[in-house]
């Protein structure tokens, strides 16, 4: 009874210092990623080998294997795993195969590697992983791999130095990323970082992203992708640059700070967007912009829109023709030309010999056979130059080269002199060589670069003190031909010298007006009247022979009827007046000499003053300086003088 009694004391003292004893040996081992090999001489080997942590309601980790054994502190050895489920916050649950693994720790405090041949499925991502080595701690919260990780989906695989799950909120992150795929896809990037339960991936360090045509480089990427891996979604910066697909048999490179582009879902380009200092090339043209948007077009190309200090160019001609506005937009077409475009807000072009600038511009093409229209605004106005020809107008209608073109509304012209040391004109005539000339009109219409102008409604031209008028006025270089029709009026000096006063112009107004500046004539046709200082004239038509040098007029011939009224300065007993009228009359410029002929009937010359009276004959000279009347015919040719006494 003695003994037994004391074993009944002993025996739970005994037991008592060995769990002591056994917890301080447990709490004195270190944590380690890679668990101890259990205890051959407790862990018990079986077939089937599962078990699972459950932490309250959630399972936390779940190892299945062919063959496992667990010793009596926890840790466990695995061969052949056939799944391991690792949870995660916010995410589904990492899945995992291997040859064999080991692990430690208690529930949902886990260490564990699994080695061998290792395959790890990201559901949310939608890609697998195969690699040599994974280190699962639930301490940490991380599942790392080790050694160089394969990646994989339907489409996509690839390679990456290092992954990183979190077991947590924090996203996954990979380094060394290599990925490819269908349509030219493909992404690298030194680090990538992948949310849990997310499509989106953001890659950063010398990142190139490419598929269904475009190529993409920076520094930052931000990538959604759809359920097949294919991208949906990129925005890239800063300092981006990159190409695009092949437009008219070359490609077109772009560049900016910022990109967005949107593929579709048969994985080619929809759309991008550059903003900050963005700039496309093509073979065909560049197009810089603060903004730049371009959609894939019908039919091939893109819908090009720009904002913002816009800057288009390309090929015209024997040259480079520049657009220039505030906004852009177009269609860079399948041949790389920007065609149907329409640019506002201080548009400006120069390019092939023609510039202009407006507050709006159309066009169906930038290339020399296209057409452009401007129009103006209250605060600009449309303008165009061409040659030699300048025009201001509220609508200008021209191909792009400045070969034809209309204007209307208010239209401003001008004509400039050939430039220096070009030959001079071999006539003066009308207008001098050596000014501008310049016309205010309703319309204008120019053909072959302003070699013809035809002017219409209310024209007005002038050179100096020179003028020209008329409801529609053609010019045409060739010949320095000019024609006239409608309420016509010119205002000339009369002598070649410089005209210092209005005594020494001569105005003719008429209905028509036909101007040869090549043979040095003026042929005013309709209800004609020839204006000077002296007096005027008037007949159904009249021909003014112009001087050879110089400028001014030589001889003026009045035919069809005339009719005149001159003064003269006469004698001391004052100015004299002449009126007459006969079938024609010949007006000497420079000798200042009017010769009226009577070739049907007797022409009549009435003169006012104490010896004034009516001279009657077929020829009678009047000279306008001394107000002197002669009458010069033949002895067949009868005179008849009559003084007011008679």
């Amino acid at each position: 009874m003695h003994r037994i009694r004391v074993f009944r004391i002993v025996i739970p003292i005994l037991l008592a210092g060995l769990v002591i004893a056994v917890l301080a040996t447990y709490k004195r081992r270190p944590r380690s990623t890679v668990p101890a090999a259990p205890s051959t001489e407790h862990a018990a080997r079986m077939e089937g080998f599962s078990f699972t942590d459950l932490v309250g309601d959630r399972r936390r980790l779940l190892v299945q294997a062919k063959v496992g054994s667990v010793d009596d502190h926890g840790a466990f050895d695995v061969e052949d795993v056939n799944r391991v489920e690792v949870d995660r916050e916010g995410g589904s649950p990492l899945i995992l195969s291997a040859k064999r693994g080991a692990g430690s720790g208690e529930q949902g405090k886990r260490v564990m590697r699994l080695e061998g041949g290792v395959t790890l499925t990201d559901q949310d991502a939608g890609i697998g992983l195969t690699l040599p080595t994974v280190d699962v701690d639930q301490v940490s919260g991380e599942v790392r791999s080790v050694g160089a990780v394969l990646l994989k989906n339907a489409d996509w695989s690839g390679t990456a130095n290092q992954v990183i799950y979190s077991l947590k909120t924090a996203p996954t992150q990979l380094s060394g990323l290599v990925f490819d795929g269908p349509n030219g896809g493909h992404l690298e990037a030194q680090r990538g970082t992948l949310p849990a339960g997310s499509r989106t991936l953001t890659l950063e360090g010398a990142v190139v992203a490419s598929q269904g045509g475009m190529s993409v480089r920076a520094e930052r990427v931000f990538l959604t992708r759809r359920e097949n891996g294919q991208l949906e979604t990129m925005t890239a910066s800063p300092q981006v640059s990159g190409s695009a697909i092949a437009v008219g048999g070359s490609p077109a490179a772009f560049a900016g700070h910022e990109l967005h582009a949107v593929w579709n879902a048969a994985g080619t380009m929809d759309s991008v967007r550059l903003s900050q200092e963005a700039r496309l090339t093509h073979a065909r043209g560049t197009i810089s912009a603060e903004s730049l948007d371009a959609k894939t077009a019908p039919g091939g190309g893109f819908a090009i829109s720009a904002a913002t200090q816009v800057v288009a160019s390309g090929p015209v001609g024997k040259g480079t023709g520049t657009l220039g506005c505030d906004t852009l937009d177009g269609t860079l077409n399948a041949a790389g030309v920007l065609t149907g475009g329409t640019a506002r807000g201080n548009v400006r072009f120069n390019g092939d010999g023609t510039a202009g600038e407006a507050a709006e511009a159309r066009f169906d093409s930038l290339t020399a056979g296209g057409k452009i229209i401007l129009t103006a605004s209250p605060e600009r106005r449309a303008r165009l130059a061409s040659g030699r020809t300048r025009i201001v107008a509220e609508k200008i209608v021209s191909d792009v080269k400045g070969t034809k073109m209309t204007a209307e509304g208010h239209v401003e012209s001008t004509l400039l002199p050939p430039p220096a040391g070009a030959a001079p004109s071999a006539s003066t005539g009308m207008f001098t060589p050596t000014d501008a000339v310049h016309f205010v009109s309703a319309t204008l219409e120019s053909w072959n670069s302003g070699a013809r102008l035809l002017f219409g409604g209310e024209v007005r031209g002038w050179q100096g003190d020179r003028t020209l008028s008329a409801d529609e006025i053609e010019m045409i270089q060739a010949g320095e031909i000019a024609n006239a029709r409608g309420h016509v009026a010119t205002r000339l000096p009369r002598l070649a010298t410089r005209a210092t006063s209005e005594a020494d112009y001569v105005q003719v107004v008429a209905d028509q007006l036909a101007y040869r500046g090549g043979a040095h004539t003026a042929d005013y046709e309709g209800n004609v009247k020839v204006r000077q200082a002296e007096g005027w004239l008037a007949a159904p038509l009249v021909h003014a022979e112009l001087a050879t040098a110089g400028s001014g007029l030589r001889e003026v011939t009045a035919s069809g009827g005339v009719r005149f009224e001159y003064r003269a300065p006469g004698d001391r007993e004052g100015p004299t007046t002449a009126t007459g009228d006969g079938d024609r009359a010949v007006y000497d410029v420079p000798k200042r000499v009017l010769f009226v002929y009577g070739d049907k009937g007797p022409a009549t010359v009435r003169s006012t003053g104490p010896k004034g009276g009516t001279t009657v004959g077929r020829v009678l000279r009047y000279d306008l300086s001394t107000g002197s009347l002669s009458v010069e015919s033949g002895e067949r040719d009868r005179a008849i003088i009559r003084t007011p006494k008679e």
